[in-house]
């Protein structure tokens, strides 16, 4: 099945068909040379990025430095609303398998770009958006994932910051067995991911509803860089060989999600991040927190939150208890008393999490995590 959602984008399963054949003709080799040259002369697709070093953010610090400057540059497009926090947190940032890379120089993050691995419980951002386009891939059993926070400091963006960035995410999705990236950019943009293999999928429309953010969707389908570069044009060879055997990310990148598990999922670093530097789960709905309680765990999520949430989640507890009273003996009720008396004696361990009561009835009526 996977196969029929790669012939019917451009770089899928046959190099012989149509769209293929015409992308691999002069004209189209011509107006992609040209097109490298000019993002090579202005510093992409090089090797020089201005001193700063590319890895994975998986420490408190570096991936909050990384959502602040999201922010920055995102409100400095006029595409957000600003956060006091100064922050861009979204239901996606809450989870290890959401991977962040970013380019750092002395200390402070300059780059930021993640890979949002598609699931039935959260979906992907663009699906606000262009929910049918990635339905259709995703009915023939297809792996997506998204790539999204873009963003670099203006002074590096005439650097090879944002090509060894994305060097890090296609060896991301390669070794995480993905099959299409998506990515919802400015049509402006189109001109860099059309040499790294995206082809349109969506037509232009707002990406945020509250907002006018006009992107179009744009898809790669991963399996062109497993294949061998053999019948590409000399452009698409020179991106192909940047993205598979030139990549130095490629043997970095598994250790790094197994570290990012293991600093992510910490009760000190998810507090700080989502609850004390901004109260971002005091935003959520209902169904978010589920989802988050459901992911991090029980344990963890009440060490986050100093509660068990949601509300409904103990009103079931409590039901299943009065169901389940009759058949206790009275040694058991017994022992089930004072040890509520106890607990009734002990104080409260404080509830950290600050619901925005208005918010959250706004947002009930369906999750909105873009």
């Amino acid at each position: 099945m996977i196969a029929t959602a790669q012939s019917a984008l451009t770089f899928g399963a046959s190099r012989e068909n149509d769209a293929v054949s015409v992308r691999e003709s002069a004209e189209w080799e011509s107006a992609a040379s040209r097109k490298l040259a000019l993002l090579q002369r202005a510093g992409l697709f090089g090797e020089d990025t201005r001193g700063a070093t590319i890895e994975r953010a998986f420490t408190l610090e570096d991936l909050r430095k990384a959502y602040r400057l999201v922010h920055q540059v995102y409100l400095g497009t006029g595409y957000l609303n600003p956060e006091p926090s100064g922050v861009r947190l979204r239901i996606y940032e809450t989870t290890s398998e959401t991977a962040t890379f970013i380019a750092k120089k002395d200390g402070e993050v300059v780059g930021v770009l993640s890979v949002v691995g598609d699931s039935a419980d959260l979906g992907l951002p663009s699906n606000a958006a262009f929910k049918p386009e990635l339905d259709a891939l995703r009915a023939t059993g297809a792996r997506l994932c998204e790539v999204t926070n873009q963003a670099v400091a203006e002074e590096f963006r005439k650097s090879a910051v944002p090509t060894e960035l994305m060097r890090c995410a296609i060896a991301h999705q390669m070794r995480s067995g993905y099959h299409f990236a998506v990515a919802s950019v400015s049509p402006s943009h189109n001109g860099f991911y059309d040499l790294l293999g995206f082809r349109p999928v969506g037509s232009q429309r707002s990406y945020s509803q509250k907002l006018h953010d006009p992107v179009v969707a744009l898809c790669l389908n991963i399996d062109h860089y497993r294949r061998p570069a053999d019948g590409l044009s000399p452009t698409q060879q020179v991106i192909h060989r940047l993205g598979t055997e030139g990549n130095p990310f490629m043997n970095k990148v598994t250790e790094w999600s197994r570290q990012a598990v293991k600093h992510f999922l910490n009760p000190e670093l998810l507090e700080q991040l989502f609850v004390a530097d901004r109260n971002f789960l005091g935003e959520c709905t209902p169904g978010e927190l589920t989802i988050l309680q459901r992911r991090w765990g029980q344990e963890l999520f009440s060490a986050v939150t100093g509660t068990t949430y949601p509300p409904f989640a103990l009103e079931a507890a409590m039901t299943a208890s009065k169901t389940n009273a009759s058949a206790r003996n009275v040694a058991g009720q017994a022992t089930a008393s004072r040890s509520a008396s106890e607990s009734a004696r002990r104080p409260a361990k404080p509830r950290r999490i600050r619901l925005d009561t208005g918010l959250n009835a706004e947002r009930a009526a369906g999750l909105s995590f873009c």
